[in-house]
């Protein structure tokens, strides 16, 4: 009787342990879902501010070619929209979590398992380094930027916004080009175009990664009956 007893009081140990744990689960799932819908947010509104972007490399690239139509004076909008940095790096909290904590043990299902880890390789692998080279691309483009054009009036922008009184006509802040090196306007030239197609490609890396993120928000909410 008494091995009887410590038995069920193991079984209904067992029982209330693994109750927990599917709870714990359950609770790790909808974390990582929330983290990784912010994803998805997050990955259309950096490639909608990436395409928007594009085209302003073309505006600096004729500025280039043809400096004289502009009096030497490359427009504000063009200067500040090309060296402004557009890229995401998710977080991933709960998944750091997972990882850190192991917790991935509590996940019921290897497909799961092998469906995370996988989005997990993908951000931490070869977008994170297409990221890092997005943002090394756009800092030597504003350096570039730093040889050839005076940014007295970049600098009055900028004392202005803090002030709370930037001008409505912001041409009154274009950038003045003061080299006429012409192997120095050539490389600044040559770098607006390599950091286009940067982006350009950078692109292509955000579209797969939110497809990927996407595929995972669906299959999780069906291995988990979520609506």
């Amino acid at each position: 009787m008494l091995f009887l007893a410590v038995f069920f009081g193991f079984l209904a140990e067992l029982k209330l342990e693994h109750r927990i744990e599917k709870s714990r689960e359950k609770q790790y799932i909808g974390s990582l879902l929330k983290d990784l819908e912010n994803d998805t947010l997050q990955f259309g509104k950096t490639i909608t501010r990436l395409k928007q972007k594009i085209p302003y490399y073309d505006s600096v690239l004729h500025f280039f070619r043809n400096p004289s139509l502009y009096k030497y004076n490359l427009p504000f909008r063009f200067y500040i929209e090309t060296t402004l940095e557009r890229f995401y790096t998710p977080a991933n909290p709960t998944l750091e979590q997972l990882k850190g904590s192991g917790n991935l043990r509590l996940i019921h299902s290897q497909n799961i398992i092998d469906s995370i880890v996988n989005y997990d390789s993908r951000i931490n692998g070869s977008y994170k380094n297409q990221t890092d080279y997005v943002i090394e691309a756009n800092k030597r483009l504003l350096h570039a930027t730093e040889t050839v054009f005076d940014l007295d009036n970049f600098s009055r922008f900028m004392s202005d916004q803090y002030a709370g009184s930037t001008v409505k006509n912001i041409s009154e802040y274009d950038v003045k080009l003061v080299s006429d090196d012409k192997k120095a306007i050539q490389n600044i030239y040559n770098i607006h175009i390599t950091t286009r197609a940067t982006d350009i490609f950078y692109i292509q890396h955000i579209i797969s990664a939110k497809k990927i993120a996407s595929n995972l928000i669906l299959f999780l909410k069906k291995e988990y009956h979520l609506n």
